[in-house]
């Protein structure tokens, strides 16, 4: 049975995190892509203009993926906001297990050396992550759970570089941790040196 546009445009994103993941692969390719899947490079074309319209694509499905289940987190108003923020790390971190290529990808040539709307689409990823930290950091200083003194969005950048140096540390090793229970540690860590606490 022939495969619809979306089901093989979402083969191919899964196929190219699969191969970002694999270490035997020093330079991910759209042939290599598309040999992985037994089909043509042109094929890849068919349904992406460009490389970089699939490696754009690649991290908005990541991001669509992640962000889905924040939104969910992040309204659920009977948690208070240290627990959300916990379910929100632990939920990010339990998708980047099963999808090992994400930090591959995300510092890889194909962003490092890349074109700027790649670039740009990342960057924009980052930020709206930032952003839906810093948010849930600020409920907690306005309910009062969280010191008054704390900048949001100093805070929300703290956790994100942690998490992004974990990332990095993750793949440099192989994946040889368990990658939510050590994220799980630090972010214990962070919110006792930066006073997580009612004043």
């Amino acid at each position: 049975m022939r495969k619809s546009h979306e089901e093989r445009k979402e083969e191919i994103i899964h196929a190219t995190l699969y191969l970002a993941a694999d270490d035997k692969n020093k330079k991910l390719t759209t042939q290599a892509i598309a040999d992985s899947l037994g089909i043509s490079q042109p094929t890849i074309f068919k349904h992406f203009k460009t490389s970089d319209r699939l490696f754009s694509a690649v991290f908005e499905w990541v991001a669509s993926s992640i962000f889905n289940g924040f939104d969910l987190i992040l309204s659920n108003k009977e948690d208070t906001p240290d627990v959300r923020l916990h379910k929100l790390i632990k939920k990010q971190l339990a998708f980047i297990a099963v999808h090992p290529g994400v930090p591959r990808l995300i510092f890889s040539n194909q962003v490092y050396q890349g074109s700027a709307k790649i670039k740009k689409v990342v960057q924009t990823i980052m930020d709206l992550y930032t952003q839906k930290l810093a948010r849930l950091i600020q409920e907690g200083i306005e309910s009062g759970q969280y010191h008054s003194s704390l900048n949001s969005n100093d805070a929300a950048q703290l956790i994100a570089t942690t998490i992004q140096g974990l990332l990095v540390r993750w793949s440099i090793h192989d994946f040889a941790f368990d990658i939510e229970t050590e994220g799980e540690r630090l972010l214990n860590i962070i919110m006792s040196a930066i006073d997580f606490h009612p004043d």
